[in-house]
């Protein structure tokens, strides 16, 4: 994506159409799109990191709410993964992928991936900050509402996406079930230049060993253990 100054009219349109919901007061959406680094390069009193810090608590709070309304059986433990789950990271990329929201956050030159586009990590904080946003131009309700669509449409059935979207928890609840035991994680590698390493991470259980990479050594042991859990599963089905 070609260097901007701000963010047009028509882009917020057509974000705002995505998301189901148009501001009142648009300047709070622009805001959630500023990510510091753009704010530094353009001397801006303002970014989104505010907004995140809100939009974190919000998420928190409804998806705790819809977790307790649907799950009755579901005792505290097992709510609190199922919400840890749907805020993770990996999760929030996915909602972040129907808005195509890297293509609208304003980011400093250091922020971009090889000049085009947004980290999963900024687009996560930056899907955050629109929630905080949201909840400030509209409430708690509308909120809700735009929530509980767009979770509703991505993960339908959260309690069977937990596997999916934790693989590192569902991999510790297998293996403590299966041999009372825990996986371990070790970084094998790390390439890449500094401000974009790449960690490579050895997943080790039992007799089985399985490799992750990723930006971060915690995505990096996140992939690890999916391709663990995948793999044990093969073994169980065969």
């Amino acid at each position: 994506m070609p260097e901007r100054n701000g963010i047009v009219s028509l882009e917020l349109d057509l974000l705002e159409d995505r998301l189901g919901y148009k501001f009142k007061n648009r300047e709070l959406l622009k805001a959630a799109l500023t990510h510091p680094s753009y704010a530094i390069e353009k001397n801006l009193n303002y970014n989104n990191q505010r907004l995140e810090f809100l939009g974190d608590a919000a998420l928190d709070l409804i998806l705790a709410e819809s977790i307790f309304i649907h799950y009755p059986a579901a005792d505290e433990g097992v709510m609190t993964k199922m919400r840890s789950a749907l805020v993770c990271q990996d999760a929030l990329v996915k909602l972040t992928e129907k808005l195509e929201l890297g293509d609208f956050m304003l980011l400093g030159k250091g922020e971009r991936i090889d000049g085009t586009g947004a980290r999963k990590s900024v687009q996560a904080d930056g899907f955050e900050a629109i929630i905080g946003a949201v909840y400030l131009d509209g409430g708690l309700d509308k909120l809700r509402a735009i929530l509980q669509r767009f979770y509703g449409e991505v993960y339908p059935e959260p309690d069977k996406e937990m596997r999916e979207i934790n693989p590192k928890g569902a991999l510790q609840e297998y293996s403590q079930s299966r041999w009372n035991d825990t996986p371990s994680y070790s970084v094998c590698a790390v390439r890449g230049p500094e401000h974009r390493p790449e960690y490579t991470v050895e997943a080790r259980l039992n007799r089985y060993v399985a490799v992750g990479t990723g930006n971060s050594r915690k995505l990096a042991e996140t992939e690890a253990a999916r391709h663990m859990l995948g793999y044990l599963h093969y073994l169980d089905s065969k």
